[in-house]
């Protein structure tokens, strides 16, 4: 296991946003973007706008390598109510983030550029290793002594981190998201358990990882557990 600790200064820039006023975050997602707004930069602090529009930017960024173009004007038409919502709400500090899509894809720079003018704010496009460590933190936040292994998985990729006694190890990112699967395979099942598998097989650390507790960050795992308690017919 890594020795670094999960502590509020692990966060960048988390100094001096101890704000009462709102805060915002819009998540720019392979398939989905959200904005979520809290009343302030609190330890537990309440969600007062929360929404998310299925943009599915990187629909075809593994065969094309570029963002969505449909995908892209849902999305920029999604960022100019949000910036209204932003206005309204009195947000104080407002973080944007992009992940997978944005990063893989030609017109990545240039979506970015058109969101900065947007909103007159930053785009941070985090790497694969910054976004894996963010879902472990983001555990950790919740579950202090979580001890196992956390699993974000998004529609571009699957980040992948151990983490013990509020402490991270070293994981990797995949690209074996929904719609990154769904693209390279052609829909076809086989073809993409196949893929899946293979890069799988490329964590030796992951072979000899024992843990019982598995960590699932992400909508996509709600879907399929959604999917499984109406199989089951759970009550």
């Amino acid at each position: 296991m890594s020795d670094e600790s999960f502590t509020a200064d692990s966060i960048p820039n988390n100094k001096g946003l101890h704000r009462e006023r709102p805060v915002g975050i819009i998540d720019i997602g392979s398939n989905t973007c959200r904005f979520v707004v809290f009343d302030g930069a609190a330890r537990n602090p309440i969600s007062l706008f929360n929404e998310k529009v299925s943009a599915r930017l990187g629909r075809h960024v593994a065969s094309t390598g570029e963002l969505d173009k449909e995908g892209v004007a849902r999305a920029l038409t999604a960022f100019e109510r949000f910036r209204v919502v932003a206005d309204g709400l009195h947000v104080d500090h407002l973080d944007i983030i992009a992940t997978a899509a944005v990063r893989d894809s030609s017109n990545g720079p240039e979506f970015v550029a058109r969101v900065q003018e947007l909103f007159g704010t930053p785009v941070n496009i985090l790497s694969g290793q910054e976004e894996a460590r963010y879902s472990a933190l983001g555990v950790l936040s919740s579950i202090p002594d979580a001890h196992g292994l956390v699993g974000d998985l998004g529609g571009g990729s699957l980040e992948l981190l151990p983490v013990e006694k509020g402490q991270i190890g070293r994981g990797d990112t995949l690209p074996v998201g929904g719609l990154r699967l769904m693209d390279i395979s052609g829909g076809k099942v086989r073809k993409a358990r196949k893929f899946v598998i293979e890069q799988l097989d490329k964590l030796e650390w992951l072979q000899d990882l024992d843990v019982k507790n598995f960590y699932a960050v992400g909508g996509t795992w709600r879907t399929l557990g959604t999917i499984h308690q109406r199989q089951r017919r759970y009550p």
